[in-house]
């Protein structure tokens, strides 16, 4: 009977670590996509973590998704634009902002993590930030700082901080407009304006 129970107790800790070692190796994929060409389309095989950086004379916003598995195609019109389809799937993507407009929008990173809307488009501009989807409140996004460069290029941590929220829309597209203002700490204030120019949220880049 020992040697029964013996033998199912290695049979739990066998399986334990084939679990373990199957979500190690997928936590650990990666692939870099230079884009020397635009409009840009990849359908390859998606792993783990993707990125896509612009290598063109163009300066552009670079892209890294994680949990990227679950998505089927990239698009990218230009250097300020991204669109991608993913089946019901909880990719994040990190999108750092190109000198000019992060400058200009006073904001380093732009994060959307996806929960299964099947279809996302992004547009970055000086004046701010298009996003459309057909599912705008199955997404969570975060404005971060450039006051916070420093802070997540030097010595980074490893798991950083980022004040997430969703906006509760049934429209198609939204718009992340820079408002001018600032809270006590010195943050920029951001309006978040349906297409026709309703406004229907207000955050903050933090």
């Amino acid at each position: 009977m020992k040697r029964v129970i013996g033998y199912i107790i290695l049979g739990i800790v066998l399986l334990g670590l084939i679990f373990t070692g199957v979500h190690f190796y997928k936590i650990n994929q990666f692939k870099a996509n230079s884009i020397k060409k635009y409009p840009y389309q990849y359908n390859g095989k998606f792993v783990y973590t993707m990125s896509f950086f612009s290598d063109t004379q163009e300066e552009g916003e670079s892209y890294i998704f994680t949990k990227a598995n679950k998505i089927e195609q990239v698009k990218m019109k230009n250097e300020h634009t991204i669109a991608y389809k993913e089946k019901r799937g909880k990719s994040i993507l990190e999108t750092t902002l190109d000198d000019k407009i992060g400058t200009q929008l006073e904001l380093y990173l732009f994060i959307v993590k996806n929960n299964k809307a099947s279809d996302v488009k992004m547009d970055f501009s000086m004046e701010g930030i298009r996003v459309t989807s057909n599912q705008i409140a199955n997404l969570n996004f975060s404005l971060v700082s450039n006051k916070r460069i420093n802070e997540l290029t030097v010595n980074p941590p490893k798991n950083p901080k980022y004040a997430y929220f969703q906006v509760d829309t049934d429209e198609k597209t939204i718009i992340f407009k820079l408002t001018g203002k600032r809270d006590k700490q010195n943050y920029a204030k951001w309006n978040v304006f349906t297409e026709d120019g309703t406004l229907i949220k207000k955050v903050t880049a933090y």
